[in-house]
């Protein structure tokens, strides 16, 4: 679902990083805008973070039948839908998840899922959204298993 032209974001991102070819779903005007926002709170933690790569496959915007058919959230459906969230890989090193959720809830974020490795040593990579939050609270974060993609203990 690549756009014919790709269109710079930011320093740093760009809209085709969100898309991909596996979903033939178009990108609606208000859910480039929702990637507009999202890629700004990115741009900022990118500053500090240094290089932030998008996960390929799913892990930017997704229509609706392309996330269900990767296994994506249903009810309620997933804020990749909407342009919402992404999925995202940095060098994680240094970082604590206090450090992360303090960081990330002060750039507007308000939802992080840390997916964690098997030896629950270190992530793998973090959801990122902008959207409603799970629970009514200000700011929400969870830790998953980066296999199974269910919510664990750490």
């Amino acid at each position: 679902m690549k756009l014919k032209q790709d269109i710079r974001l930011t320093e740093n991102f760009s809209v085709n990083e969100y898309l991909t070819d596996n979903d033939s779903e178009e990108l609606s005007v208000e859910h480039f805008i929702n990637i507009q926002n999202l890629t700004y709170k990115l741009q900022l933690l990118r500053n500090i973070v240094g290089r932030i790569d998008i996960t390929p496959n799913g892990g930017g915007y997704r229509g609706g039948d392309y996330n269900k058919r990767i296994g994506g959230t249903q009810n309620p459906p997933s804020h990749h839908t909407k342009g919402f969230a992404a999925d995202i890989k940095f060098d994680f090193r240094g970082w604590t998840r206090s450090s992360m959720t303090k960081l990330l809830q002060a750039l507007g974020f308000t939802n992080v899922n840390f997916y964690w490795n098997a030896q629950r040593s270190g992530w793998v990579w973090l959801h990122v959204d902008i959207g409603d939050t799970w629970n009514k609270q200000q700011f929400n974060y969870r830790d998953m298993d980066a296999i199974t993609k269910k919510e664990i203990k750490v």
